[in-house]
């Protein structure tokens, strides 16, 4: 339950199973999971059929019908789920409503994320469901053709508790249109063996698009590159999940609060534009 995410508390998975829909899907780091855990003989049984004897996925998925049990007692950020997509196609209507209906009066205390690659579902099921307000709902996009065709769908269903995240980052990719609307951007770089590189100025631009929104910007990791550009040591979240130390009170693990970044970002660009002038260009 435990998990590396950063901008979560635990994971749980209710589902498990997915199949490739994008590009960001090449390296699924599920898929290579889920192709280990069904070799144990301890999770075997869960993860039976939703890989093939290469490791692969079927596009089958498995629903544990009692993952609430697992449920702290203690208000938690939940992340729903890493080893499948809630809204893949095959999992049917009736266990998406089950998990909403645990969400409302079993997890009230907790607040959940849910990440799709398929938004399009959000808005054919949950149209004209309530959608629970600890329910903070985003999807996934890897380059601009996915960011322009799937934020709109999420900013039509979740207007209030959305977020965009933008993993693995493939090109450069402009959400200017949508920051205003958008309540978090979350990005980062690939992980795990055949990762693509992510460039460390495709994420300045988009650093620098949800700073001119007032939009909190969290980067996760540069993928394989370990170590992220001092300007890129930045973690938002919205204020209601507010997690990171108070301003002026940075972090121990050299991640600063949110004025200090702004303020060291000032500077920087200041910097910049002075030596510009000093070399006339």
């Amino acid at each position: 339950m435990g998990n590396p995410i950063g901008w979560c508390d635990i994971t749980i998975n209710p589902v498990v199973g997915c199949s490739h829909c994008s590009p960001g899907c090449k390296n699924c780091y599920a898929e290579r999971f889920a192709a280990r855990l069904a070799k144990n003989p301890f999770t075997a049984k869960k993860y039976a059929g939703v890989v093939d004897e290469n490791g692969k996925w079927t596009g089958a998925v498995r629903y544990n019908f009692f993952w609430y049990e697992k449920l702290p007692k203690t208000p938690k950020k939940i992340f729903l789920n890493s080893m499948s997509d809630i809204f893949h196609p095959a999992v049917s209507e009736d266990v998406l409503y089950e998990i909403i209906d645990s969400i409302i009066n079993i997890g009230s205390q907790h607040t959940f994320f849910v990440l799709t690659k398929r938004p399009e579902r959000i808005k054919k099921v949950l149209t004209n469901t309530t959608i629970p307000q600890n329910l903070w709902l985003g999807t996934t996009v890897c380059n601009q053709s996915e960011a322009d065709a799937k934020i709109p769908l999420l900013l039509q269903i979740q207007e209030e508790k959305n977020f965009v995240s933008i993993e693995p980052m493939l090109e450069p990719i402009d959400v200017t249109r949508y920051s205003h609307s958008l309540k978090w951007v979350i990005c980062g770089g690939e992980t795990g063996p055949g990762a693509r590189p992510m460039h460390s100025d495709w994420a300045r631009s988009l650093r620098d698009q949800c700073i001119a929104a007032g939009t909190p910007f969290f980067f996760k990791k540069m993928g394989n590159q370990k170590t992220a550009p001092k300007d890129l040591l930045i973690r938002e979240v919205p204020n209601e999940l507010e997690t990171l130390p108070r301003d002026g009170e940075c972090a121990e693990n050299g991640w600063p609060c949110v004025a200090c970044f702004r303020e060291w970002a000032k500077q920087e660009t200041q910097e910049e534009k002075n030596d510009g002038q000093e070399n006339g260009n």
